[in-house]
Formats: structure tokens, C-alpha cells, sequence
């Protein structure tokens, strides 16, 4: 009807109930995609959050197992890979996907070349995104600053040679969320999102439950 209305949420952030970083977690872990609100999803069955942290934690796994450093996903594999992930069940795939991009992309040591071979993936990958050279970049610069207030992520290195990592004193509460939620998308009719959106903790975390 037009009205604009805060959110339960919104009442314990005004009143300095809950601080903004706890309400962005529990929003990252609870959007997902498909959703009432939003268009243009309707192939996609993914928490991007969750499976971005799944995502993160079996690249390090297959480095370990290749016997190379872990150290998360760079920015670049991020933007490319992480964010174009459409299902919660691809994460497997992708993670192979980014070691052999990662593999091919390290061993040029021309910039130019380089720079050429991204733009070419790119462009190749994701084929089915709008702009996706730039779209890659600016999409990634907005979630990093999002995924950072969670806690759950640190960065390592700087400047061009940056990699997003699990944020190894948080590796308890990670592996249990990604235990319990296999990061598979709901079904939700429109007042049940905005509801389950708009209210604080409607998002169990699996380590606050009475039994843990």
C-alpha cells in the first residue's frame, strides 16, 4: 500500500539492541536465491553466503590435499567463481574450476598477457551475465565489505595480490553452520520472507541451541 514500515530488526538496531555486524551474519546466512522479492532467480537454488564459505573451505581442502599453501580464494577467483555460483550443489565443481584457473593465471608472468587471459575467461565463464568484466569487479568490491563485517572472513595480503580466507578463530562456529545448513534455498510466499527477513533470529545458529 505504499507505506514504509522498520522492521523488528530495525527497532533493535535503533535502540542499540544488536550491533550491525551480527545483524548482517544472520542476514548473509539467511538470503538466498530464489526469493519473492527479486526476479530473474528462478534457475538458482543457493545461499551465496553459506556456499561462498563452503566454497572457500574446499579450495583449502584440495590445496592440502595437492600438497600447495591454502589460503583461500584471491578477490579475482572470488568475483569470477563465488559470486556466479548458482547452486548449493556446484560448490565441488567450482572449487576445480578455480584451482585450474588459478594454476593457468599464475604460471604468466606477462601483465598484459595476463590481463588478456582474465578478460577472455571471463567473458567465456560467465557468458550468460550481463557486463561481466566489469560487473566481476564492482560486485566483488561491495561483497567483500560486506562479508567482512561478519567476522567470519579476514583478508589475506594487499593490494592486487589479496585473498579472501576463513577466519581461522571462527572455524568452530563455521563448520557447524555448514554442517547444518547445506546452504539449499526455501520456499518462502511474500510475507513469510519479509517476516523471516525483517525479524531478528529467525536464523537458528546451530551452536545457540539449547542441546549445543
Amino acid at each position: 500500500d505504499g507505506k514504509i514500515s522498520v522492521t523488528d530488526i530495525g527497532h533493535k538496531l535503533a535502540k542499540g539492541e544488536i550491533e550491525f555486524a551480527d545483524f548482517m551474519l544472520e542476514a548473509l546466512l539467511k538470503f538466498q536465491y530464489p526469493n519473492p522479492y527479486e526476479s530473474g532467480f528462478l534457475d538458482w537454488n543457493t545461499k551465496p553466503f553459506i556456499n561462498s564459505l563452503r566454497l572457500i573451505k574446499t579450495v583449502n581442502q584440495k590445496c592440502n590435499e595437492k600438497g600447495l599453501k591454502a589460503k583461500g580464494i584471491s578477490r579475482l577467483e572470488f568475483g569470477i567463481f563465488a559470486l556466479s555460483m548458482k547452486t548449493y550443489n556446484l560448490v565441488e565443481k567450482t572449487a576445480d574450476d578455480i584451482l585450474s584457473f588459478r594454476e593457468q593465471y599464475e604460471a604468466i608472468s606477462d601483465d598484459e598477457i595476463k590481463d588478456e587471459f582474465v578478460k577472455d575467461f571471463i567473458n567465456s565463464y560467465l557468458s550468460g551475465f550481463k557486463n561481466p568484466v566489469d560487473n566481476v569487479k564492482e560486485y566483488t568490491d561491495n561483497m567483500i565489505r560486506y562479508l567482512r563485517l561478519t567476522r567470519y572472513i579476514y583478508i589475506r595480503g594487499k593490494y592486487s595480490n589479496t585473498y579472501i580466507d576463513l577466519e581461522p578463530r571462527r572455524s568452530t562456529e563455521i563448520d557447524a553452520i555448514l554442517e547444518a545448513d547445506k546452504g539449499i534455498a526455501k520456499e518462502f510466499s511474500e510475507k513469510e520472507w519479509r517476516d523471516y527477513m525483517g525479524t531478528y533470529a529467525t536464523y537458528v545458529l546451530p551452536f545457540e541451541t539449547v542441546e549445543k
